[in-house]
């Protein structure tokens, strides 16, 4: 039977995380839930350490700073122990999986496909290989390495002494169709939503909050500066300086054209200089998304995750890009792609904000049931899963084990 419950996570721990990953439900279930930090740095891995804002100290949170400690932790792991491992399944984390392999420990991962971008083969296969290119361009040998073994590692994980994972906890139709994390016949599955769906559960019975009037939200990605731009090691698709004045410019067509405010749904890694007007004189609300999608009157996105709570929520979806963007569609990171990737998966096109020609803002208005449903099952929660908490089916299920 299953006791204790141990988080491997990648990333500082914040608030967001603590309440994502259920670490209180859990414990409100019976389980003994510890939290084992790797530090990427220490760890010898080259990508940076987002900056955290709402940092969490838990009593059961444990530091790692050397490859050693871990080792040694995972070595006297017990049977009654579950790994829940959110660490990506990349050559710099292998030692952590071929360590449980050989502890032959329960090991669980979040295996979900939550965007229709992550299906493409081909572009990903393009992604590796121009990376490969540009790497070797610059002489990064370190890095090509990495980049090499580790697709080596997806393809062939068994040549590298990891068995598969004791349970992969999925969500939507799709996210049996590609694996990123070594999955095998005898692998339990899970169906469950993503975890975004559980805020979605708290907010659908509440009453419209009209605090803020009518209005239409902006799902901000923070692309001139979000961080992960500069660990890959690409250009951020936009700059500032062109990005948010064609970004205003749209925004005071769409508020004269509709008779409503726009306010911006910050992107939870965003930290805006409050100095700098990027959005003119609109409200910038970071960690209420689902909120402001829920009460608005349509939502505007590129190609955010967060496009689900607008599909859950029944909300008209305006899609744009730029004509800079617009061209990204291939290369190491073809973020015009992706936005006409998610266009296209409720059958429309992105609207170019800096020459937008004739534009059918009916169309655009329109809510599709039957698409929004299809994208539901395929991305968010397959159709017939509990509408419980994400983390609720999980104790349920583990509690049988």
């Amino acid at each position: 039977m299953i006791k204790n419950i141990v988080f491997f996570i990648e990333s500082p721990l914040s608030k967001r995380d603590f309440d994502r990953f259920g670490i209180q439900i859990l414990r409100n279930e019976g389980f003994d839930v510890n939290i084992w930090y790797f530090k990427p740095h220490s760890l010898n891995r080259f990508h940076s350490i987002p900056e955290i804002q709402d940092l969490v100290h838990d009593d059961k949170l444990q530091i790692f700073e050397r490859k050693s400690d871990v080792l040694k932790c995972i070595s006297v792991l017990k049977d009654s122990d579950l790994i829940v491992c959110l660490l990506s399944f990349d050559y710099h984390n292998l030692f952590v999986y071929q360590a449980l392999s050989r502890k032959r420990s329960w090991y669980c991962v979040w295996q979900a496909v939550s965007l229709p971008v992550s299906i493409n083969t081909d572009i990903s296969g393009d992604f590796f290989f121009r990376k490969i290119l540009k790497k070797i361009r610059e002489m990064k040998i370190r890095t090509i390495h990495y980049h090499f073994m580790t697709n080596l590692l997806k393809k062939h994980y068994r040549l590298f002494g990891v068995r598969p994972a004791s349970i992969a906890l999925l969500a939507g139709q799709r996210s049996d169709d590609v694996y990123f994390y070594p999955i095998g016949a005898n692998t339990k599955k899970i169906w469950l939503h993503l975890m975004d769906y559980d805020i979605y559960l708290g907010y659908r019975k509440e009453d419209p909050d009209l605090t803020f009037g009518r209005y239409a939200v902006f799902l901000d990605e923070y692309i001139p500066f979000h961080p992960d731009y500069y660990s890959m090691g690409v250009e951020p698709p936009a700059s500032a300086d062109e990005y948010y004045p064609m970004l205003c410019t749209f925004f005071e067509f769409i508020e004269k054209k509709f008779e409503l405010r726009v306010i911006i749904a910050a992107h939870p890694r965003s930290n805006y200089d409050l100095t700098k007007k990027y959005f003119g004189d609109r409200q910038v609300i970071k960690g209420k998304t689902a909120q402001l999608v829920k009460d608005s009157v349509f939502v505007i996105a590129h190609a955010s995750t967060s496009v689900d709570f607008a599909v859950l929520f029944k909300k008209p979806l305006v899609f744009i890009t730029t004509s800079t963007i617009a061209c990204q569609q291939t290369g190491l990171y073809p973020y015009g792609w992706y936005i006409c990737t998610m266009a296209a998966a409720f059958r429309k096109v992105p609207v170019t904000i800096d020459n937008m020609g004739r534009v059918d803002w009916n169309k655009e208005m329109t809510v599709d049931d039957a698409i929004y449903q299809e994208y539901q099952n395929a991305y968010i929660k397959k159709n017939e899963t509990p509408e419980l908490p994400f983390w609720k089916i999980f104790a349920d299920y583990i509690r049988k084990m």
